[in-house]
């Protein structure tokens, strides 16, 4: 006779083992395959946000690239039509006006295209 409050041992032990996953063993496999399909349900939906992050990533950095050579570009024209503008008001006092609000007026485009892109 064993005592109730001791712990098994031996073939005791192995019998409540035994018995305790034959039990257990289909509805533990049921388990084990929801969990798996839970975990790559999970990981897909993981791997999805990620591949959208890295989409919208790479539209904000080729967004951001496209700014700056558009901004790069009306400066290198501002900078040709500020010489020119330089060289009527030598050569036309009388067309600085209309060519100093040409080139504001140019100025002022390209910011607002700027601005909208």
């Amino acid at each position: 006779m064993t005592d109730t409050n001791s712990p098994p041992t031996g073939d005791e032990f192995s019998k409540k083992v035994v018995s305790f996953f034959d039990g257990r063993s289909a509805r533990s496999r049921r388990d084990e395959k929801r969990a798996a399909q839970t975990l790559a349900n999970i990981q897909r939906a993981a791997d999805q946000d990620a591949a959208m992050e890295q989409i919208r990533l790479t539209r904000a950095m080729a967004h951001q690239a496209g700014r700056a050579a558009l901004a790069n570009h009306a400066i290198q024209e501002v900078i040709s039509l500020t010489e020119i503008e330089e060289q009527v008001r030598q050569a036309a006092p009388m067309a600085a006006v209309r060519t100093a609000a040409i080139v504001n007026a140019f100025t002022a485009a390209a910011q607002l295209g700027l601005v909208r892109y």
